[in-house]
């Protein structure tokens, strides 16, 4: 269940926050809040714009909770670039989406997995939330309690998200090898954050 309220909220952004851009631009741009004065907000962003983006375009800005596991959202324009950074005018308030549960989205994704101490191997996603993955074609080897990381592309043009979780569960899958339930546990703000935005376009199709 998804629960959406529109408010304006001050905390959003502040300074030092890293916040996305735009989940239509490809890959994703994550950026670190540098001055916030007033409406006029100054980001660092590594990967830079693309070209295609000009002064006065308007873009979204997105950040998520981890303490609620939920998104907020504020419109901006671009006003300019800079050595390093770059300028936006904030627009409007701040719209923020509420997670009173996880939202669980089957998938057929490869990914890679490791056990501690073992190398990388390659398994298939098959359902995820924002608190685990379930993961297929697991080597026997491992164990409920154990710990995975995994690195996992949910689209071709974006880097994977790397993550570390506990397995919760492990039993026997059909095809061979064992389905286990990984849940979580060490995740970047910025792979949380393409994870939330994700689910949260998969939620409202």
């Amino acid at each position: 269940m998804i629960e959406r309220t529109a408010q304006f909220l001050i905390s959003f952004p502040t300074v030092g926050m890293l916040v996305n851009l735009d989940p239509l631009l490809a890959p994703i741009r994550t950026g670190t809040v540098l001055s916030l004065q007033g409406d006029r907000l100054r980001l660092k962003i590594e990967a830079g714009l693309p070209s295609s983006l000009n002064s006065g375009d308007e873009v979204e800005l997105s950040c998520c909770d981890d303490l609620d596991q939920s998104l907020s959202r504020r419109r901006a324009t671009l006003d300019g670039a800079f050595e390093e950074s770059f300028a936006f005018h904030l627009l409007g308030g701040v719209y923020r989406t509420q997670r009173r549960q996880f939202f669980r989205k089957e998938i057929s994704l490869p990914l890679r997995y490791r056990l501690a101490g073992d190398f990388y191997r390659v398994g298939f996603a098959a359902d995820i939330s924002g608190g685990g993955v379930r993961i297929q074609n697991v080597t026997p080897n491992a164990k409920v309690g154990g710990t995975i990381q995994i690195e996992l592309r949910l689209a071709a043009s974006e880097p994977p998200l790397t993550i570390e979780g506990e397995i919760v569960r492990a039993a026997p899958a059909p095809a061979g090898g064992l389905e286990i339930g990984l849940a979580f546990r060490q995740i970047a703000p910025q792979d949380k954050s393409r994870l939330v935005m994700f689910l949260f376009g998969e939620a409202i199709k």
